[in-house]
């Protein structure tokens, strides 16, 4: 399931992959540019539509898997394997998680020769 999440990043990756690729020599104190943030809103708001209606061809509302995902961050244990995939979904819409994910997008396509 996690490697279907991050696919779906991929379109927003392909269409901004110049962009980002100024990014594969920024150090650790460089200022981002404000373009990667919006790049950023935008790949949030298409993994909301899609986990949305992935969420819905199953025969859940939103309102269930959010209360679901709740419910085993607050009682399952460190390790277990719902946890784990819980905590990875939300950090594929954390800021640096996208960043990795756009920098290793561009490192593939600069090393590609395109």
């Amino acid at each position: 399931m996690l490697a279907l999440v991050v696919t779906w990043g991929v379109p927003v990756s392909r269409r901004h992959v110049d962009l980002f690729a100024s990014a594969l020599t920024m150090s650790a104190d460089d200022e981002h540019r404000l373009e990667y943030y919006d790049v950023y809103r935008e790949y949030l708001d298409e993994f909301e539509k899609k986990i949305h209606t992935f969420i819905e061809r199953t025969g859940h509302s939103v309102d269930e898997f959010q209360t679901a995902c709740q419910k085993v961050l607050e009682e399952e244990g460190e390790f277990s394997p719902k946890r784990f995939f819980v905590e990875a979904l939300l950090a594929t819409t954390e800021y640096p998680i996208f960043l990795s994910l756009m920098k290793g997008e561009a490192r593939k396509y600069v090393s590609s020769g395109k």
